[in-house]
């Protein structure tokens, strides 16, 4: 069942007793999943997210990164087609650089961490990845609430 460790977790832990290992020998390493299952398992993901406890800060700093990013976007786009419109062209050069400083410091940041799991991940797929994972998530959000309440139950009667 999904999510069985999840709850076993909420259950027993303790707030702040939580010890975190970087070893590579403590790595959960899993097969790639098929597309179907892993939907499967998103899906499920967000049933469990549900019933956790203490989920708010972790799921409140998500998406405060994840709306800043999408504004500062916004604003730098916004700028430099006013730039263009306006025929401002230092302005456009300022939001180029910034736009191009902003996708060179989540790739490095993006990369950095990626070496330290020893995961291998695209310097160019890094802004795309990023942008897509608010929509992914949205979907998943969407096909939860479409789903049957009695898919997440293991006392199916």
């Amino acid at each position: 069942m999904y999510g069985e460790y999840d709850f076993i977790i909420n259950k027993f832990a303790r707030p702040y007793s939580t010890a975190i290992t970087l070893l590579p020998d403590s790595f959960v390493h899993n097969d790639c999943p098929t597309k179907k299952t892993w939907t499967e398992y998103c899906i499920a993901n967000s049933h469990v997210g549900r019933h956790l406890e203490r989920k708010a800060l972790m799921h409140l700093s998500y998406i405060t990164d994840a709306l800043f990013m999408y504004i500062n976007y916004a604003v730098l786009i916004t700028t430099g087609v006013f730039a263009v419109l306006t025929g401002r062209w230092v302005a456009l050069a300022v939001a180029a650089l910034c736009l191009i400083a902003t996708i060179a410091l989540r790739i490095f940041f993006v990369k950095r961490k990626c070496n330290i799991f020893s995961e291998h991940l695209s310097a160019w797929s890094v802004t795309f990845y990023e942008l897509s994972l608010l929509w992914f998530d949205i979907l998943t959000k969407l096909r939860y609430i479409r789903a049957d309440e009695h898919d997440f139950s293991t006392h199916k009667i």
